[in-house]
C-alpha cells in the first residue's frame, strides 16, 4: 500500500473512530429533544418514514430502519395508541396490516423537525457548504461500503 493510500485508510479509519461518539451523543440529544413530546428516539424514525415514504408494512419499516421488526412494532403500537399512526388493510397480504401516519402524527413529526432544524441552524453556522457536502459524501460511501448487504466488518 502506498503512503498516500495508508493515509487515506487512516483518515477513514479516524472517522469511524468520529462517528461512534457522534451516534451515541446525538442519540442523547434527540432523545432531550423528545422528552416532553411523548415520542421516542425510535417512534420519531418511524414517524419519519411514514411521512416520507408514505404507508408501508411493520416489515418494511423495520427493513427501511435496519432495525429488528419487534422492536418496529413496539414503536408503531406506540404511535397507533397515541393516534400518531393507524392501520389500514394492505391489499397486497391479508397478515401484514399498512401503517399509516394520521394528521397528528404528521403535526407532531413536522413539529420535531422544526425543533431539530432550529439547532442544526446552529452548527451549520460553523461549517462551509462544502464541508457539509464532503461530510455527506463520505458517510454515504462508509453505509454503501458497510451496509447490510456486505459481507465486510470493520
Amino acid at each position: 500500500m502506498t503512503a498516500k493510500r495508508a493515509t487515506k485508510a487512516q483518515g477513514l479509519y479516524e472517522v469511524i473512530r468520529c462517528v461512534r461518539p457522534a451516534h451515541r451523543y446525538l442519540h442523547r440529544a434527540v432523545e432531550q429533544q423528545l422528552k416532553d413530546s411523548g415520542v421516542t428516539v425510535g417512534m420519531r424514525a418511524v414517524l419519519e418514514r411514514l411521512a416520507e415514504n408514505g404507508a408501508q408494512t411493520a416489515p418494511e419499516l423495520a427493513r427501511d430502519l435496519d432495525i429488528p421488526r419487534q422492536f418496529a412494532q413496539r414503536s408503531i403500537n406506540s404511535l397507533i395508541g397515541q393516534d400518531m399512526a393507524e392501520r389500514l388493510n394492505n391489499p397486497a397480504h391479508k397478515r401484514s396490516y399498512l401503517i399509516r401516519i394520521t394528521a397528528k402524527g404528521r403535526q407532531t413529526f413536522e413539529r420535531i423537525k422544526a425543533d431539530e432544524h432550529t439547532s442544526l441552524k446552529q452548527l451549520a453556522q460553523v461549517l462551509s457548504a462544502d464541508d457539509i457536502t464532503a461530510a455527506q459524501r463520505v458517510m454515504r460511501a462508509l453505509v454503501d461500503f458497510y451496509g447490510p448487504e456486505q459481507d465486510i466488518n470493520p
